[in-house]
């Protein structure tokens, strides 16, 4: 089976302390930064359809998604999440929900 791989030619979204939703639609890759390597992964906005690479390598959010992923087969595909920051503060961590129990149940096909 291929595993989706993300468009790394997309813009990185920044998240603030507004909740998002969003779907993941690939697996996980990395990407050069000024800082090194970087986990991303492509994922939609259900609000608007919008395309965008998500950073995954912060400690809070790795912790909230790995539960998530463990719980969807392995696999990121398909996710379906609310992503905030607790505060405007760049430091802050993230607040992530899975938005669905039956997660595996509704991946992209």
């Amino acid at each position: 089976m291929i595993e989706p791989s993300p468009d790394l030619q997309l813009p990185t979204k920044r998240f603030g302390p507004a909740p998002s939703r969003i779907q993941i639609v690939s697996e996980a890759a990395v990407i050069f930064t000024n800082w090194g390597y970087a986990p991303v992964v492509e994922a939609v906005d259900l609000h608007n359809d919008l395309h965008f690479l998500v950073m995954i390598g912060a400690r809070s959010i790795a912790a909230a998604l790995e539960p998530l992923r463990n719980g969807n087969g392995g696999s990121f595909v398909g996710l379906r999440i609310e992503i905030q920051k607790e505060s405007e503060d760049r430091s802050s961590k993230y607040i992530i929900h899975g938005l669905d129990s039956q997660q595996a149940a509704e991946k992209i096909e």
